[in-house]
């Protein structure tokens, strides 16, 4: 995914972020008076729906067995490249901006990251996996995976820190042998399951006019706050 030719990211930028946290009183009303009503009600009712199908697809995964629980993201389905939708990603990030210290917590996470991890190659990562043809993206996949860089939205005890409105693919990735997804990503879901995302994800891409985003979740999430940052404050998608 390229970032409108940004370079390497940086700490001056995830200071930015932290400015924006200081600086807007009420970020749930950070968006300029011509586009406020409208965006806030796309942001609801994405909100809403994905909240909603979550908690419906944790239902189904108890009752069909599944292994996965609070702390276990040490496994697999937190180390991974996926699609969101544009409306998911400014969902998160506007859940972010309401609340400081999770935003907090994930930008020190990121910081994190920036210093352990060369960005370049993940960069050329990226782009092969959105532009790249099917085999190329596993190809890429599996490297990333390899990488085991853990999502920046997890805290100290493995939890997901927006598991509330966390992404629908990431909802969907259920694991029932705890063995297999240790070593490799591995996971499935039932035919009623996959009915659900694929309705609540179709609704997802309705709402906005932006195709499905593809790239590591938390750099996705930290671009995003640098473009609301940037602006003062007010949101640029949907």
């Amino acid at each position: 995914m390229a970032h409108d030719g940004k370079q390497s990211l940086s700490k001056e930028n995830a200071l930015i972020c932290r400015k924006l946290v200081r600086n807007v009183p009420d970020q749930r009303h950070c968006l300029n008076s011509a586009v406020r009503s409208s965006k806030l009600k796309k942001l609801r009712n994405g909100k809403e729906l994905i909240e909603k199908t979550n908690r419906a697809m944790a239902v189904m995964a108890d009752k069909s067995g599944s292994v996965c629980k609070s702390g276990c993201a040490v496994c697999s389905c937190c180390s991974q490249l996926f699609k969101v939708t544009a409306v998911e990603l400014e969902v998160i990030s506007f859940h972010l901006m309401n609340n400081p210290a999770a935003l907090e917590a994930f930008l020190n996470n990121y910081l994190g990251r920036l210093e352990t991890t060369e960005q370049e190659p993940l960069q050329q990562m990226y782009e092969t996996y959105t532009s790249g043809t099917d085999q190329e993206q596993r190809d890429v996949s599996v490297r990333y995976f390899e990488l085991n860089i853990p999502c920046a939205f997890l805290n100290q005890q493995a939890a997901c820190m927006i598991y509330d409105v966390r992404p629908l693919v990431c909802a969907g990735f259920i694991s029932y042998d705890i063995g297999e997804c240790v070593q490799s990503p591995s996971g499935s879901i039932t035919v009623e399951m996959r009915q659900l995302l694929a309705s609540s994800l179709n609704k997802l891409k309705l709402g906005s006019k932006r195709l499905a985003l593809e790239s590591d979740l938390s750099t996705m999430v930290f671009w995003h706050l640098e473009d609301v940052a940037e602006r003062g404050g007010q949101a640029v998608m949907l």
